[in-house]
């Protein structure tokens, strides 16, 4: 059997499912609780939180994917602490530099 006798292959990206609108994955939701609702939250805690049933109750499964609604992530948010951050115009990156420009100019101050 040659190449050519083999029948043409469709694209797989016609085929692929997209998630419910309005719903987030928990990678999208660990970046939403950072980002908007300025609580500290990386992707790897929120998978860690999910494992042990901490992180916020699924909205719905798609698939082996739990799905979250906002609303249920801010209440969840709220719930699990009294302290907030208020969320960086720049993003991370700008208030992970001011931490660290802070850090430099304390142990600055120390050695002094």
């Amino acid at each position: 059997m040659s190449a050519t006798d083999l029948p043409p292959v469709e694209p797989a990206s016609s085929s692929i499912a997209l998630p419910p609108a309005g719903l987030l994955t928990r990678r999208q939701a660990a970046a939403y609780i950072n980002d908007t609702l300025g609580r500290l939250m990386s992707f790897s805690t929120a998978q860690k939180l999910g494992a042990l049933g901490e992180f916020a109750e699924p909205a719905l499964w798609w698939g082996r994917r739990p799905l979250y609604r906002a609303e249920d992530l801010e209440r969840w948010a709220e719930g699990r602490s009294s302290y907030r951050r208020p969320p960086s115009p720049a993003g991370d990156s700008a208030a992970t530099a001011v931490r660290h420009g802070a850090r430099k100019a304390r142990m600055e101050a120390a050695t002094k």
